[in-house]
């Protein structure tokens, strides 16, 4: 079953909570005819801004960018992206977002006249953490889920056309 062609990325930014939400309650957001609800494990929990919200863009930008699915570098180059080199000093805690990013899943309801249609998809279907690499440092990949690439798409086209 496809996903809406109306649902956007933004639409999915904003759901996610300004600091870390008490337990693993769910987010839900709702406009109009559909509802957008982010679930997460209670360990580790929900990603939340600042650092989740500039992760999640750069990851869907990146993948968008580079028509990709599968995105990574080393961490420093990741916070040097993110315009935070200095959170290259403190690793564990771009990794905690990345691992709650990764265990994230988005339910998105679309009622019709008659039925209420249901979506559930995973933002990252893979989340790589490589602690061992000498003189790189730690490094990091994600694999962005063929539904969320497909969003990304839909919200943010690499390439303008000029006629």
């Amino acid at each position: 079953m496809k996903l809406p062609s109306f649902l956007d990325f933004a639409f999915l930014l904003k759901a996610l909570p300004p600091q870390e939400p008490p337990g693993a309650e769910p987010v839900v957001l709702e406009h109009e005819d559909f509802r957008l609800t982010l679930l997460a494990p209670s360990p580790p929990g929900m990603p939340f801004r600042p650092l989740g919200y500039l992760l999640l863009i750069f990851i869907g930008s990146e993948a968008v960018r580079r028509r990709a699915r599968v995105i990574g570098s080393s961490l420093p180059k990741l916070c040097k992206s993110l315009g935070a080199p200095d959170l290259a000093d403190h690793p564990g805690l771009v990794e905690d977002q990345l691992l709650r990013l990764a265990q994230m899943s988005v339910k998105l309801e679309v009622a019709r006249k008659k039925t209420t249609r249901t979506f559930v998809f995973p933002l990252l279907s893979q989340l790589v953490l490589d602690f061992q690499e000498p003189g790189v440092g730690r490094k990091w990949q994600v694999r962005v889920s063929g539904d969320f690439y497909r969003i990304l798409r839909h919200t943010a086209p690499a390439v303008i056309r000029k006629k």
